[in-house]
């Protein structure tokens, strides 16, 4: 059963028509745990119902906490695309379990959940927990949370493991919960989506830099160069396919001890943050594999301190998008200028990244707006994608609670490849003094030995900046 409640917002139509024209599938954070020892003897049927047993508490008040964890969408393929609000969420269809050698299989699971597609005519949850355990490994798991891009942003998945840690570690006490069913208690409507709460708008000057952004796109390949040469940077190593369907491949690193250390505090020195110093080495060591060539890149920003009754810890949907372009000039001047020159131009126009979500209430047909939006950059664009490289950074998540039962060992940030959008994702999250990455990208888009040489030489760069 379910409560009819409101239409989706531009952003979350905005996402949801990412899958349902194919080019992107879910966004996903995983974290590695150690935790009382399970039966030593149990098979894998005993050893998923332990963790539905230690998690289902915690995610019951999870859930109350949070609207959009109890919701689904209905006519999602129509011009009345709206949300319903679940009466009740049963957690053994939410947490999933696979038996696997998580520590060695990581790259493969992170890939597989970011090209997970939510049925969204199924009137159930947008979201779902992969629990992968191994015999190997009794006191060991790693939890993949992975959810649907159009009621989670990147920071939601940080705001949802921080309160799953806390209940954990300290469990709740609630009504509403038997037999792994939770009963929905609130019967608040849902929040108003971003668009309706007051975010910077669009200025008589925005709109014309929109207006001459679009026509140039439209041009003559030559007149494109000379009036926009972000128009005609690094779009990948190999056109996308006119019918290319998402499919994730990715690689992970990450770089701790004293080496991150360093490179915190090597960073306050040059008056720039860590993130900045992220998105300098990451650039450069591209630069190294594709010489003489422009980039544009792309950083998601969170707006909600930019909108109004937008609590910090609210789960939903609330990105904004920094665009920056890069000459090749501009990539030779090494890392702490271009860390310096990113993080002030960054810092400016963080008010301006909020915005960018206004231009799609000039998409008034849902969804075949939408559809045609996607169709056209096949066309306008050499290699049938926009290109670039996309730095979405979760920042430090040292904060997470770590207690009782639980620890955290670790965490990997994730999001589907795009078919039509950046060539490259670059997704970054820190924890107790390391930075986790995944290097993700769409199959058959790159030439995947310049990538591992890349990953490579972006630790190398690391490694540099702490000397």
């Amino acid at each position: 059963m379910h409560t009819p409640d409101r239409k989706l917002g531009h952003l979350e139509k905005f996402q949801i028509s990412k899958q349902l024209v194919k080019c992107y599938g879910s966004v996903n954070l995983t974290v590695d745990l150690h935790h009382s020892p399970r039966p030593i003897h149990d098979d894998k049927s005993s050893a998923r119902q332990f963790y539905i047993d230690k998690l289902s508490p915690a995610l019951a008040q999870l859930i109350q906490d949070h609207p959009l964890l109890s919701v689904a969408t209905k006519d999602s393929y129509k011009p009345s695309a709206h949300f319903i609000r679940l009466e009740s969420v049963n957690l053994e269809e939410i947490i999933l379990f696979e038996e696997s050698r998580f520590w060695e299989e990581r790259d493969q699971i992170i890939a597989n959940e970011s090209r997970y597609e939510f049925d969204l005519d199924a009137e159930s949850p947008l979201w779902h927990l992969l629990v992968c355990a191994h015999p190997d490994r009794p006191d060991q798991c790693s939890i993949t949370l992975t959810v649907q891009h159009l009621i989670a942003d990147g920071g939601s998945l940080v705001i949802f493991w921080k309160g799953l840690l806390a209940y954990l570690s300290n469990p709740p006490s609630h009504t509403g919960f038997a037999s792994n069913i939770v009963t929905i208690i609130s019967s608040e409507p849902l929040p108003s989506p971003m668009d309706q709460r007051h975010p910077p708008e669009l200025d008589f000057v925005d709109m014309c830099q929109v207006v001459y952004g679009e026509t140039v796109k439209i041009l003559p390949k030559s007149l494109k160069n000379f009036l926009d040469p972000s128009q005609l940077s690094w779009g990948g190593d190999y056109p996308a396919p006119a019918d290319a369907v998402h499919n994730t491949v990715l690689r992970t690193l990450k770089c701790g001890g004293p080496t991150w250390q360093s490179i915190v505090k090597k960073s306050k020195e040059h008056g720039v943050t860590v993130h900045a110093t992220l998105y300098a080495t990451a650039v450069l060591a591209w630069s190294e594999l594709y010489p003489n060539t422009s980039l544009k890149t792309f950083t998601p920003t969170n707006c909600r301190f930019l909108c109004k009754d937008t609590p910090s810890d609210e789960i939903g949907n609330f990105v904004g998008t920094f665009e920056n372009f890069l000459t090749v000039g501009e990539l030779g001047i090494g890392v702490w200028p271009l860390a310096k020159s990113y993080h002030k131009i960054l810092q400016a126009n963080k008010i301006n990244s909020a915005k960018k979500a206004w231009l799609l209430k000039y998409l008034k047909n849902f969804p075949e707006d939408y559809y045609e939006f996607y169709r056209k950059r096949r066309d306008i664009y050499e290699m049938g994608r926009v290109g670039g490289i996309e730095l979405s950074d979760l920042g430090r998540a040292d904060v997470l609670p770590s207690g009782g039962d639980w620890k955290v060992d670790g965490m990997w940030f994730c999001q589907s490849a795009h078919t039509s959008s950046n060539a490259l994702g670059l997704n970054t999250i820190t924890f107790d003094g390391t930075a986790h990455a995944t290097i993700a990208w769409q199959a058959g888009s790159l030439d995947e030995s310049k990538i591992d040489r890349m990953s490579q030489v972006w630790l190398t760069h690391l490694e540099n900046c702490a000397i």
